[in-house]
């Protein structure tokens, strides 16, 4: 970890996360996520104080930060790809790692958090992370989540059909419920119309 800290002193954030990062992270994949998901988090609380609002960062990402790295001007979008390709190459290897990684994630104040635990659910898959997994295929917010909808799908397009039976059938149900009543009465009212209309 103290190797870790000097090596970040003696880079900028973009040189770091240019080519060092992915060595580090191989060496120290723990600490360095740590380190990572940090500064995305002390990023958004430097915006926040500014007067910004997270919730675009966290829903319309700028990019897909896994296929399009750096063609965007947004460090925080940067860092969160960097964490997600320590975390993926590290689960690749060892999917128990799955537990102590999200572990980091609990500390973030961010709703990016959310899409972040989601990426490693979906790289740790059923060894790592089965129960979790279930979990958010059976919730109800799985259907319209507020955050993380391009990494809920992709969770379900590669571990639906391994999920329980349980989480199964209750993402069937929830999904033929449809939208809650609710939801509904505000995108009417969104579109100019009266709910009794």
């Amino acid at each position: 970890a103290y190797e870790l800290l000097e090596t970040v002193d003696d880079y900028s954030v973009e040189q770091l996360l240019a080519s060092p990062i992915r060595g580090i992270g191989r060496a120290a994949p723990l600490e360095t996520y740590a380190m990572l998901t940090e500064r995305l988090d002390r990023a958004g609380f430097l915006l926040a104080r500014a007067g910004y609002d997270d919730d675009a960062l966290s829903h319309h990402w700028l990019s897909d930060w896994r296929t399009s790295p750096r063609e965007h001007d947004d460090l925080r979008a940067d860092l969160a790809g960097a964490a997600d390709q320590i975390a993926t190459e590290a689960l690749a290897e060892n999917p128990e790692l799955f537990g102590p990684l999200a572990e980091v994630l609990d500390s973030l104040n961010s709703p990016v958090a959310d899409r972040l635990r989601l990426r490693l659910m979906i790289a740790a898959g059923p060894l790592g992370a089965g129960a979790e997994i279930d979990r958010v295929i059976g919730a109800v917010e799985t259907v319209n989540p507020r955050y993380g909808a391009r990494e809920v799908a992709d969770l379900l397009r590669r571990h639906f059909s391994t999920a329980g039976p349980e989480a199964r059938n209750a993402f069937v149900q929830n999904l033929q419920a449809g939208p809650p009543e609710a939801h509904v009465i505000a995108s009417i009212e969104w579109n100019g119309e009266s709910p009794d209309n």
